[in-house]
């Protein structure tokens, strides 16, 4: 600006400069943060303190079907299942009251009604005087995942099954096994029209037949 005399004649130049360099380094992080969060396939949700949805990214409307414009402003509940009992959100909530952040597996539900797992990070979003102003929900589709571990563990359960069958039918051959020697050796024993001799047979090849069906 033209630096003017008593009388109005300009006489030198004043100039002023501000650094604005930390600044714009903290908008160009801000700029990298938000492209991350935007190109993430993680959901991410964001609420105020009282719970109302002010962003989702993304990866929200991919996982649920649901749009930003239909649930911002509105509470996630909306998401709910009802897999989950009440002692469930009160833990979490209980848990997210006291300043602390809750990581958990929650079964909810798509726009279009099927349901999916959603393996969730829960967290308090805090202001420079450490209030809380809201809270952020990071979370990942995990219901393949989910899917896998249940056939594994069934499959575990079918396997323990299987070694618990195979054991006890190796238990009950060695008993028929027995069975089968003491019945040969009462028939080397006996003469051919002995009156026992057909019930001996018939234990014989009873217990032969067991020795298959085992």
């Amino acid at each position: 600006a033209p630096l003017r005399d008593q009388d109005g004649r300009i006489v030198g130049i004043l100039g002023m400069m501000t650094d604005v360099g930390e600044r714009k380094r903290a908008e160009q992080e801000r700029q990298r943060l938000g492209m991350v969060i935007e190109q993430a396939s993680d959901l991410v949700m964001l609420t105020d303190a009282q719970g109302a949805i002010q962003y989702v990214n993304p990866a929200f409307e991919r996982i649920t079907g649901y749009a930003p414009a239909e649930v911002v402003g509105k509470n996630p509940r909306l998401l709910k299942s009802g897999r989950h009992d009440a002692a469930f959100y009160r833990e979490m909530w209980n848990t997210l009251l006291r300043g602390e952040a809750l990581t958990a597996r929650f079964v909810n539900l798509r726009k279009d009604g099927t349901s999916y797992t959603q393996l969730a990070t829960i967290f308090p979003v805090r202001d420079g005087a450490g209030l809380t102003i809201g809270y952020a929900c990071v979370g990942r589709d995990v219901t393949h995942e989910t899917l896998l571990e249940d056939q594994l563990r069934q499959s575990q359960k079918m396997e323990a099954v299987g070694r618990l069958a195979g054991g006890v039918a190796h238990d009950f051959n060695n008993l028929l096994t027995v069975v089968l020697a003491e019945a040969d050796m009462a028939l080397a024993e006996l003469a051919p029209d002995h009156p026992l001799r057909s019930g001996l047979d018939e234990i014989r090849r009873t217990t032969q037949r067991a020795v298959a069906l085992t």
